[in-house]
């Protein structure tokens, strides 16, 4: 889908933070949004090295968006290597077509 081919106020609404600005913005985050997604969808265990590459310096940003309601909700646990180091996988069974379809048409839930 296309950037003009979402409302626009599902652009303005799809990702949070001060400054955000869904017409500059919004492209670019959906698609670190779609290869994070994709990477986790296998289920396995992945670090900040495997995501940021992906999804941006934000990748945790990106992870955060597939727990939460706009894009998810879907299962991410995250577990603590050591110090400070995590690693994150999604739980398949929190899986739906609904949540795949958001993030593969670039198309957010509204805000809740």
């Amino acid at each position: 889908m296309l950037l003009s081919e979402v409302p626009v106020e599902e652009v303005r609404r799809a990702f949070r933070g001060s400054t955000y600005e869904g017409e500059l913005d919004f492209g670019r985050l959906s698609n670190n949004l779609q290869r994070v997604y994709a990477r986790m969808m296998d289920g396995k265990w992945h670090t900040p090295h495997d995501l940021r590459p992906i999804g941006g310096q934000a990748w945790d940003s990106r992870v955060r968006d597939l727990r939460g309601l706009s894009w998810g909700p879907l299962d991410v646990e995250s577990e603590r290597i050591k110090d400070g180091l995590w690693k994150y996988r999604i739980k398949l069974e929190s899986w739906t077509l609904h949540i795949h379809s958001k993030i593969m048409q670039k198309r957010p839930d509204k805000a809740a």
